[in-house]
């Protein structure tokens, strides 16, 4: 592989040269650098995609919950509504993955275009899995005919401020925010506790994107 590249800089140079041109050094070694084959097996793919997929989301949520917090701080639970959003945060904005939040009450609407199968198959082994008492964690699979690869993790109402909007003391103006802006009875009839489940977290990578961040370590 590295004659072949050597070869094809070498071409360059010539072509160049026959026509005179300055030679732009930068462009021939991005366009060498773009021919390099990236080698990964499988298993390299996988563990890139967790990691990348993991760093993601604690940054989403880092973004996502102290906004949130500070909302509430500031505003009534009902108005602190709006800002229980994530597609505005920058990690969404920047992030190359197909990013939402899934809930089984449902909590927030779900983009059909951005749900796979397999995120809806795992929310319900979350769910399965909390009414069991299991320890819930991470997961990772293949998408998509192996052509991307799905990162998951349990997103808990964990936090006593989650509990002003999904819990079972919230008031009235709030319920009324929440019917006005999920129309779905179950979001307004769930009542959440503390350390309850409140869905999952499905990050989505395109697997050569996984591949290529695996090349520019």
């Amino acid at each position: 592989m590295k004659q072949s590249t050597l070869v094809y800089g070498l071409c360059l140079l010539l072509m160049m040269g026959c026509h005179g041109d300055r030679l732009d050094t930068s462009q021939v070694k991005e366009e060498m650098n773009a021919r390099e084959i990236i080698r990964a097996t499988p298993g390299q793919i996988t563990e890139k995609a967790r990691q990348l997929g993991k760093q993601t989301q604690a940054q989403l949520e880092a973004q996502w919950r102290q906004r949130l917090k500070h909302a509430l701080d500031s505003l009534p639970p009902e108005e602190a509504l709006a800002y229980c959003r994530i597609d505005d945060l920058p990690v969404y904005q920047q992030a190359e993955a197909r990013i939402i939040r899934l809930s089984p009450h449902p909590l927030a609407p779900r983009p059909d275009s951005l749900v796979t199968p397999q995120a809806l198959e795992l929310l319900e082994a979350y769910v399965y899995g909390a009414a069991e008492g299991v320890k819930l964690d991470e997961n990772i699979q293949k998408t998509r005919n192996d052509q991307a690869l799905l990162y998951t993790k349990p997103l808990m109402f964990d936090e006593a401020f989650c509990l002003k909007c999904h819990g079972q003391e919230r008031s009235e103006p709030t319920t009324q925010a929440l019917r006005k802006r999920f129309p779905q009875a179950d979001s307004v009839a769930f009542q959440a506790s503390q350390g309850d489940l409140a869905g999952i977290w499905s990050i989505e990578f395109e697997k050569r994107t996984v591949v290529s961040s695996i090349g520019s370590n």
